[in-house]
C-alpha cells in the first residue's frame, strides 16, 4: 500500500470510493467539500493506493490555523487493515 498526496488522475477512483464507502447524504456533502478543498489546497487530500486502485482517502482542512480531518473513507472490504490509520498518521 502506498499513501501519497492526491493527484488529478485519482479523481475517478476517489469519487468511486466515496460513493461506495459513505452514506448517500454524506457522499453528496463530501463531494462539495472535496472540490472546495482541491481548489484551496490539494496537499491536504491524501490517497491510499493498492496498485492503481484508490482504497482509502482522507480530506483534511485548516480552520483558524488548526488542522482537522474532515472526512476519512476506506474501501469497505479493506476496513480493519490499518488503511485509515496510515492515512491519518
Amino acid at each position: 500500500m502506498e499513501v501519497r498526496p492526491f493527484r488529478l488522475g485519482d479523481y475517478a477512483g476517489a469519487t468511486r470510493l466515496m460513493e461506495k464507502a459513505l452514506s448517500e447524504v454524506c457522499y453528496t456533502e463530501t463531494l462539495e467539500a472535496f472540490a472546495r478543498q482541491l481548489s484551496w489546497d490539494s496537499r491536504l487530500v491524501l490517497v491510499a493506493l493498492e496498485g492503481e486502485d484508490v482504497i482509502g482517502l482522507v480530506i483534511g482542512t485548516i480552520d483558524h490555523e488548526v488542522g482537522y480531518c474532515y472526512r476519512l473513507a476506506v474501501e469497505p472490504s479493506r476496513r480493519r487493515e490499518g488503511i485509515g490509520s496510515a492515512l491519518v498518521s
